[in-house]
């Protein structure tokens, strides 16, 4: 949790936002498995294979894609780090 990482919101803030990472994650993933009748496979396969199915794509598959596309946003904004932040030091 890069935020917390750097002293930028607090303990509790930081358990919060995992929690609600958490839930968003199983939300995804539970509707992912549904709408391809639970195929296992990773969330991300899932995805792009409901993504490539063929057009048009029903609105509650749509809504499932936009949710995976938030949880990625919240992981990139909370947990993953900026590689363009990163310096590169000298040796």
């Amino acid at each position: 949790m890069t935020q917390y990482e750097e002293q930028k919101i607090p303990f509790q803030e930081a358990e919060n936002i995992i929690g609600e990472t958490i839930e968003h994650s199983n939300r995804v993933r539970k509707a992912l498995l549904t709408a391809t009748n639970g195929i296992d496979a990773p969330s991300r396969q899932l995805y792009q294979q409901l993504a490539n199915s063929a057009f048009p794509i029903k609105p509650e598959i749509a809504l499932i894609l936009l949710d995976f596309a938030a949880l990625q946003i919240r992981l990139n904004k909370h947990f993953r780090l900026n590689r363009s932040l990163i310096e590169k030091k000298p040796i």
